[in-house]
């Protein structure tokens, strides 16, 4: 079951490091090691950012899926705000969406 309204804002053209803890349904913690992450930023159904652990733009460990965003991937992003998902892929091939919410991107003077 995802997480909804994991809600945080930024800058343009800022690094960021976003922690998703992942926990089964029972709430112990779910091993991510061999899964796949993949975390998407959007508006609408229009992506703007994507990543994953193929790109290798999302390290795991244990149970944390930690996005690494750098200061390129939002810089030319128009402030404003959007949502942003994350879905994992486990060994066995399962796929759940854990995480939502919204990303308030804000304008940056100095960029």
């Amino acid at each position: 079951m995802a997480i909804t309204k994991q809600n945080f804002e930024m800058w343009q053209g800022d690094d960021k490091r976003i922690t998703f803890i992942i926990t089964n349904a029972d709430g112990t913690p779910k091993s991510l090691i061999g899964s796949s992450v993949e975390w998407t930023l959007y508006v609408s159904t229009v992506q703007q950012v994507v990543k994953s652990t193929i790109s290798n733009n999302i390290i795991i460990i244990e149970n944390k899926a930690q996005v690494i965003l750098d200061s390129s991937d939002t810089v030319n992003i128009r402030a404003g705000q959007y949502e942003h998902e994350c879905r994992v892929t486990d060994t066995s091939n399962i796929t759940e969406v854990v995480s939502t919410g919204i990303v308030t991107l804000n304008n940056s003077r100095t960029r």
